[in-house]
């Protein structure tokens, strides 16, 4: 059965479409899940469908139910296709991750991404839960143990009434590394040693703020819980697992066995190349999804730590003024660092005029949800009915659209004459090359 991301000429709703499975379990809408030293657990039915693509077959739309389980200690993670197949990817993924919780390991992820010959110049100091434990180094690292719990506790809490479905990273999985004496790395999100959350290892990593840039605890605190906090959002965005073909193990960017088709609102073809294009950045009327998830993320998190830390953030040195600017309103970093400059001008600027554009904060609401969920049919919804008025009202929107239909071979009347629903959003987020279109 061929996978497509299809314009289908059908105005009156989205088809119910997820991971391709046998016929002989189209049937099933539960997975039963059996995992090391345990029962078998029903996994529940999460109000599927969660799948963008539509599968073509010589009938035409035909939808297929799921097949999915999740992971116990990751909710937001599932796994696609047989049961073979589905434990294979387990197996896969739980053996990767009993490496990631050394100091060594994590030190010898940094190496990789340094140039030949380069020194690192950062330390792997531990994990928080370590650095927070009874022996800890909060004192040493000028991080503030309370502090941190009162923060990420109180801003999860905050983003689960937009979300519920948001989970703070386990302490024992996310890494701290800091700044060698001498460097010319200022440390913090902005890094050049930045990682982040790694889906297929599961953990996640960052670098604290360089004394030379500021050593106060509240500050490096704060910018600590930030990282923690974003890094968590993604963890908790929806994921969903296949097994690579041979032919296509051999294309891929990554030598893996598997593969994450989706991720959030966005998929990707088993070669690891992305169904939503660089070509799609035309802010504010489209983003790149994988840039707007992250805007958004970066967005959301401001917000709610602003909220929580209103009043409390002193700001007496300059270098303090900008880590408080970079952390509360990270639209405003333009004069902290390069890196913040750039993240700005590229990511959270273009994801702030986009969401402007198509709804603010109750749009950014949806957005997360379907983020976290995988469920895209309120999001798409949404924006089919904000995109059609926005094609009659707004001249510079239909001219990006119609761009965009002479770059998927269509001609220009197609934006007025053949656009129901789900097409306005394959237009605007899709690229051309990886999916059919029916004319």
């Amino acid at each position: 059965m061929e996978e497509s991301f299809g314009f289908v000429g059908n105005p009156s709703g989205i088809q119910e479409i997820f991971c391709p499975i046998e016929s002989s379990q189209r049937n099933v809408s539960k997975a039963v899940m059996t995992t090391p030293d345990s029962n078998p657990k029903m996994v529940p039915d999460r109000g599927m469908p969660v799948l963008l693509p539509e599968t073509l077959s010589e009938g035409g739309v035909s939808p297929t139910l799921p097949l999915l389980e999740s992971h116990p200690a990751i909710p937001s993670e599932y796994y696609c296709g047989s049961r073979e197949d589905r434990e294979f990817i387990r197996d896969w993924l739980n053996a990767r991750r009993q490496l990631a919780v050394t100091p060594e390991y994590i030190t010898a992820q940094y190496e990789k991404r340094i140039p030949p010959g380069s020194e690192l110049d950062i330390v792997v100091v531990g994990n928080l839960g370590d650095i927070f434990g009874p022996d800890g180094r909060t004192e040493d690292l000028k991080l503030n143990r309370e502090l941190f719990a009162a923060i990420t506790g109180s801003v999860a809490r905050s983003l689960r009434e937009i979300t519920p479905s948001i989970e703070l990273i386990p302490l024992e999985r996310y890494w701290v590394a800091a700044v060698n004496e001498g460097s010319s790395d200022s440390g913090g999100f902005h890094s050049k040693h930045g990682m982040g959350y790694q889906y297929i290892d599961d953990y996640a990593a960052s670098v604290l703020l360089a004394d030379s840039i500021t050593e106060d605890t509240l500050l490096k605190t704060l910018e600590l819980a930030r990282n923690y906090l974003h890094d968590s959002l993604h963890r908790s965005t929806f994921r969903s697992f296949k097994v690579v073909g041979p032919e296509e193990r051999a294309e891929a960017q990554e030598d893996w066995p598997v593969f994450r088709h989706q991720y959030g609102i966005n998929f990707r073809r088993e070669d690891g190349i992305s169904y939503s294009p660089a070509a799609s950045n035309q802010p504010p009327y489209s983003l790149n999804l994988n840039l707007l998830m992250d805007g958004t993320v970066v967005l959301a998190v401001a917000d709610a730590v602003r909220n929580q830390m209103a009043g409390r953030v002193r700001q007496d040195a300059r270098n303090e003024v900008h880590v408080a600017r970079e952390v509360l309103f990270p639209e405003l970093a333009q004069q902290f660092l390069p890196e913040a400059e750039k993240f700005q001008r590229e990511v959270t600027a273009k994801t702030a005029a986009f969401l402007q554009y198509w709804g603010g904060d109750d749009f950014r609401g949806l957005l997360l949800s379907a983020m976290m969920s995988g469920d895209l049919r309120g999001l798409i919804a949404t924006f089919s009915e904000k995109a059609e008025r926005r094609r009659d009202e707004d001249p510079g929107f239909k001219e990006f659209l119609v761009g965009r239909a002479e770059a998927h071979g269509l001609p220009a009347d197609f934006v007025s004459s053949h656009l129901p629903g789900r097409n306005l959003w394959n237009l605007t987020f899709l690229s051309p090359d990886y999916h059919q279109l029916t004319k």
